[in-house]
């Protein structure tokens, strides 16, 4: 599918119009900044929503109890705290979703990260975002692109802002020439101008609509791009935030997951947090080391990307002169090449048709088509070559490394890190797509290494076709109340970095730290205005640092290493041993509740939630050689190599009952709704259960190396989803967005890595022939820490309110958060919503 949509020219006059046209139509209009009326601003009591992705309830509770987070101590004593369940699974995608919009996952769409391929291939697809094409239009008349750029800027529809400011325009245009030049009565030229200018309204808002909803403006336009692969929200239903606007309310939201792509709603501004990509368009974003280290041998443009790690960073081995290194850095596959390729392929395909062609000719016209035809393919082949590039100088300046991009020159030192370097990657003339950067420099002896971070889509200067807000103005507007530009990739801190061992935990940390000031400085910067009502802000670097360290934090770890452990580093100002980091960022949070509570008034309502808890992650189960064990999976004869691992490869559909991929998902082998289906749905729901069953009763009893005193549980519940959700699609169709079952593991066990992917471990015996490997394996890998499979009522986040509510029977939910801040605002609760409002005490 291709979206069709109309680009405006950037101009540097466009933010000059449209704070021109926002201060007149400010004048005429009786609507606040964020678009409710004026009425709402006198509302008594705010409500502040704040989330820490990952914050688990145990944790809070035990060091509650220890005195050592004071404010939530307070906030509980006061009001109200509890465990929050999340999903099933217990995962930021579908927990955040769930939250966010008050449904459950059948009904918002968003199972999880991960899902089984909708084209009945036993085949993972990515369960939270989507990718299209979409075509963008850039005009050629400056005048169009200013109007368009500033209607869509401001605080109304597109639609009606346009109508107004060509009214507007009108106006003042035809009172200049008619009363100024040709001295016409005051009232006759007010009148003329008027009427004329409404006609000139009404045409500009219905060329806008026409625009909107894919309507031609080719007369306007000078160029046509198709922009590949752009990131689409999965999510089908409108936040709690959308609705609150909807009801008069004005609400601000910042990082928010799964927010980008939506409805602009007058009275909404939305910063988008969580799947956003970077402004290469990679989702967990991409990052550079550049080194003249002699063991790298992989130069720019393609550099070298490990395969066996997350494939997201990439290494590039440079070379210093007298003192300098000169290279490059590369943004963005310039997808413009396109179109002009293409065009010519096709004029040389018509000219070949001529019969007067001679053969010289002909030869040199297919060698040219061939060259272009290979160009062409390139752009997907072999992205390196076709990426933007903007130039970057490294020179030594004394203790100092000097680093320059684009003409901007930043110094520091060894261990240093320099400030933004904005990137304003130009594909075409008018069409730019802003990047932001920091360096760091690692290593300035003998070698010289600098770390490149992920470049994030800069808020001030996005790609028009990946905006990062709601209006799309928005996200600029959050830099000038913060004072500077701030990270927009949706996964945020460098967990990647660390897993792929590129880097040490130190820097990790002081990326967390960067992370984690600016997330309070944004905030702050909201709480200081008056012009909101409601105001939703997440944190995710609870859950980074969980995940990243709880190696170092749980001594029964498999690769925990108490030498290694008991190392000292800072971590916010403070000598901080690597075992104590988890707790630390929980004493972060505590200070982050207790400056924004320093911010609120006594009528205002204060609540804190998670997405899910949080355990040590110690063993995997391959859960697809346990299925291969019990006879529900059977494997191919003859496989001889043991990297044909993947289920939709190696088993024997014929036979196969039910296969597992994604965290914690198994997928029943349905008759109509698989490729090669051969359990008939009225026979599906029986068959999970005897799995879970099973599952439920599997002991682990360790290692030969290191065998268990007492064999473990290894799952500790499970989930036929269609019994747990519903919504509009049916299950046992190829649509329905859940798995069959979901399994819930018990504490320290997760789906193994292979599992995620759809694949199963196998392995030679000593007669050489493939043959399933060991079920269970020990996670050596760095991100230690996870909840993704665990059952949800074992890893439950936070929730905590300052006015004192009743917990239901049945705990409380991430359902719950949605329905109780729109009650808090006082606006009605959709029918839709899967749970009520938390009452008050």
């Amino acid at each position: 599918m291709t979206q069709h949509l109309f680009i405006p020219r950037q101009r540097p006059f466009r933010a000059l119009l449209a704070l021109g046209a926002f201060v007149a139509l400010n004048a005429l209009l009786p609507v606040t900044a964020g678009g409710a009326s004026t009425e709402t601003a006198a509302q008594e009591g705010r409500v502040v929503l704040v989330g820490f992705d990952g914050a688990d309830s145990r944790t809070t509770r035990r060091m509650i109890d220890e005195g050592r987070l004071p404010n939530l101590a307070g906030l509980a004593k006061g009001g109200t705290f509890a465990p929050l369940i999340s999903t099933n699974p217990a995962e930021s995608a579908a927990g955040w979703a769930a939250l966010n919009t008050g449904t459950n996952p059948v009904k918002n769409g968003v199972p999880s990260f991960i899902k089984r391929n909708t084209s009945g291939t036993q085949m993972p697809a990515f369960g939270h975002i989507y990718q299209e094409d979409m075509v963008i239009e850039i005009p050629s008349s400056a005048l169009v692109s200013g109007l368009v750029a500033a209607a869509e800027s401001l605080p109304f529809e597109p639609n009606m802002a346009m109508g107004l400011l060509v009214t507007l325009a009108g106006v003042l245009g035809f009172m200049f020439v008619l009363r100024g030049l040709l001295k016409v009565k005051l009232e006759l030229a007010v009148a003329l101008s008027v009427l004329i200018s409404l006609a000139g309204g009404y045409a500009g808002m219905t060329w806008m609509a026409d625009r909107s909803t894919g309507g031609s403006s080719d007369s306007l336009a000078s160029n046509t791009y198709e922009v590949p692969q752009v990131f689409k929200n999965a999510v089908t239903q409108p936040g709690f935030w959308d609705i609150a606007a909807r009801g008069g309310k004005r609400a601000i939201v910042l990082d928010a997951a799964l927010a980008f792509d939506q409805e602009t709603v007058p009275g909404a501004r939305v910063l988008a947090g969580l799947g956003l990509p970077d402004v290469r368009g990679a989702g967990n974003g991409n990052w550079f080391i550049y080194t003249t280290e002699d063991t790298e041998v992989h130069r720019a443009p393609k550099g070298w990307v490990d395969s066996k790690g997350s494939g997201t960073g990439t290494t590039f081995r440079v070379d210093e002169r007298g003192g300098k290194i000169v290279t490059a850095v590369y943004g963005p596959v310039n997808f413009t090449k396109k179109a002009p390729l293409e065009a010519q392929i096709a004029e040389i395909n018509e000219s070949l048709k001529s019969p007067d062609l001679g053969w010289k000719t002909g030869g040199e016209l297919r060698d040219k088509r061939k060259a272009l035809e290979a160009e062409l393919k390139g752009l997907k082949s072999a992205p390196h070559d076709h990426r933007v590039s903007l130039p970057m100088t490294l020179e030594r300046r004394g203790e100092e490394l000097a680093i320059t991009i684009n003409g901007d020159t930043q110094t520091a030192v060894e261990g240093g890190w320099t400030d933004w370097f904005r990137l304003p990657f130009e594909l075409a003339p008018g069409l730019v797509a802003g990047g932001l950067t920091r360096a760091r420099v690692m290593e300035l002896g003998e070698v010289i290494t600098v770390y490149l971070h992920t470049f994030d889509i800069d808020p001030e200067n996005p790609p028009i076709w990946q905006q990062v807000s709601q209006p799309a103005g928005f996200a600029g507007e959050l830099a000038g109340w913060a004072g500077g530009p701030y990270e927009t990739l949706g996964w945020s801190c460098m967990t990647n970095q660390l897993k792929d061992k590129k880097l040490p935990v130190e820097v990790f940390l002081e990326d967390v730290e960067f992370t984690m000031k600016w997330r309070r400085r944004l905030t702050h910067s909201v709480l200081d205005r008056d012009d909101w009502d409601v105001l939703f802000s997440v944190f995710s670097t609870t859950d980074r640092v969980q995940h990243m360290m709880y190696k170092y934090h749980d001594p029964d770890h498999p690769f925990h290493d108490p030498e290694e452990s008991a190392r000292v580093v800072d971590f916010f100002g403070k000598p901080t041993a690597l075992k104590d980091i988890v707790p630390a960022i929980y004493e972060q949070m505590d200070v982050t509740v207790g400056e924004i509570l320093a911010k609120l008034d006594p009528a205002d309502t204060l609540m804190l939630c998670a997405d899910h808890g949080f355990t040590s992650y110690r063993r995997g189960l391959e859960v697809n050689n346990w299925l291969e064990s019990e006879g529900y999976l059977t494997l191919k004869p003859g496989n001889t190599k043991t990297n044909n691992n993947m289920a939709l490869l190696a088993a024997d559909w014929s036979k196969t009952k039910a296969y597992s991929l994604g965290l914690g998902m198994i997928y029943v082998n349905m008759e109509g709704r698989e490729r090669g289906g051969i359990v008939p749905k009225g026979e599906a729901k029986a068959l999970l259960a005897e799995i879970g069953a099973k599952l439920v009763a599997l002991r682990d009893a360790g290692s030969e190396e290191a065998p268990f005193d007492e064999p473990q549980q290894v799952v500790l519940d499970y989930a036929i989803m269609d019994d747990l959700y519903q919504g509009p699609q049916e299950w046992g169709r190829a649509d329905y967005p859940c798995a069959d079952m979901q399994v819930g593991f018990a504490e320290y066990y997760r789906a193994s890595w292979g599992t995620v992917s759809g694949k199963l471990k196998l392995v030679k015996n000593e007669a050489g022939a493939v043959v399933p490997g060991p079920m269970f394996k020990d996670n050596s890998n760095n991100w230690s820490g996870d909840h993704a499979s665990n059952s949800p009522h074992l890893v439950t986040g936070i929730f905590f309110s300052s006015k004192p509510v009743q917990i239901p029977a049945d705990g409380v939910s991430v359902m719950h958060i949605a329905p109780t801040v729109l009650e808090s605002l006082g606006v009605p609760i959709p029918e839709n919503f899967d749970l009520p409002a938390l009452a008050r005490k």
